[in-house]
């Protein structure tokens, strides 16, 4: 093992999960792994059903993907909207020029 990585276990829905990681990377998988866990509580106690725990996995991937998707499209906007910037301090420079 590298001296800049690091084997741990990570616990999700009572299940232990080994890891190689790197070392800093620990605390942000543990928070990731953390959350999961918090999510699926969150979910099962707004269920009255009694589902399996694979069904509430994947009730968390998909709430965790489609966050992640619309972070994904607000930072696109924000990249257009720089670029837009730019492109707008170009053109009043440019007119000032002339």
């Amino acid at each position: 093992m590298k001296k800049d990585s690091l084997t741990i276990r990570v616990s999700i829905a009572d299940r232990f999960y080994p890891m190689n990681i790197k070392l800093e990377k620990e605390e942000m998988v543990r928070k990731a792994a953390k959350q999961i866990n918090d999510k699926i509580l969150q979910i099962r106690m707004l269920d009255n059903s009694q589902r399996e725990t694979i069904d509430y996995l994947a009730m968390v991937a998909l709430n965790f993907a489609t966050n992640f998707l619309e972070l994904s499209e607000h930072k696109d906007i924000d990249v257009l909207a720089q670029e837009v910037d730019s492109v707008n301090q170009e053109l009043e420079q440019f007119l000032k020029l002339n």
